[in-house]
This record gives structure tokens, sequence and C-alpha cells, in this order.
């Protein structure tokens, strides 16, 4: 009886996407999942619409960086996170030059873990989305900031960051 309650629970856990005890006696780690962020109202957020507060970190000239802890997005290595582009603040400016907004970019900072361009995603034209993943060699506590650099918007609050947990 006690080892069909045991496999009963597993079950449960696995349907609940809970970690289970392995043959060892210790914690599987969790599968890879999919992270979705939001480019919303000028913002990276984890739920569209994004709000003026959900900037991830102050980004300056000379490099110095100010946190939002509040504001990251906890992922793990191996995780699939996803940027889905939903800014129609953006879109809808196409006064001319100086008032258009040409869309966000995922440009990861220099000097950490994940580096360079993610890619770019265009104003006005539809859903579109980016993905990039976690380095699986990526540790805990690892916070992995990316901004958008099209039009200075870094300068407008246009931050993210990636909080590395536990794999």
């Amino acid at each position: 009886m006690h080892r069909r309650r045991s496999a009963v629970a597993a079950v449960g856990a696995t349907l609940l996407g809970l970690t289970t005890a392995g043959a060892s006696g210790g914690a599987t780690a969790a599968e890879p999942g999919v992270v979705h962020v939001a480019a919303s109202n000028f913002r990276f957020c984890a739920q569209a619409p994004c709000d003026a507060s959900d900037q991830a970190y102050v980004r300056t000239d000379s490099g110095r960086l100010v946190d939002n802890a509040a504001n990251f997005v906890d992922v793990r290595p191996g995780d699939t996170v996803v940027w889905n582009y939903e800014d129609t603040s953006c879109d809808g400016l196409v006064a001319g030059p100086l008032l258009t907004c040409p869309g966000h970019e995922v440009q990861f900072e220099t000097g950490q873990a994940a580096r360079g361009t993610v890619g770019t995603m265009p104003a006005r034209q539809g859903p579109q989305s980016l993905s990039w993943t976690v380095p699986a060699d990526a540790e805990p506590g690892d916070v992995l900031r990316y901004y958008c650099d099209l039009s200075d918007h870094w300068r407008l609050g246009v931050t993210g960051a990636l909080l590395v947990t536990g794999g």
C-alpha cells in the first residue's frame, strides 16, 4: 500500500510541475522551461501591459547601474526566454523622424555571462518575438541585464534583467 501511495504522489507532483525525489534520494532538477517577457509601454516586464515602474535598472552613460531587483525575472539555466513585442505606445509614435519609434531590441550588457544582441523587434510589424536560451553554465545569483539601444531607449527606462535561480 505504501508503494502505491508513493507512486500516486509522484505522478501528482509531476502533473503539478513539482520535483520529486530521484533514485538517489535527492531532488531531480526541473526541466528547462519557457519564460515570457513583454516589451510594452517602453518597458520590459513579466506581463503586458508594462507599467512605468517596471524598469529593472537605471543605465547611465558611464555604465553605472542602479538595480530595481523587484523587476528582475527569474530564470534557470537552460530556460528559453521569449521577448514578445506588445508596445502599442511605440507603434503610435509616427509623427516624424524625431517622434518615430523604430521598435525595440534586446542587447545584453557587456562584462557579464550573456553578451551581445539577441535581436530587434521592429515597430508597426504586428506580433513578433525573440528567443534566447539561458546558458547551461549560468550560476544561481547571476543577473543578466539587457536594454534597448534603438534610439537610446535605455535612457527612457527600457531595461530588463534576468535573475538566474537554481537549476
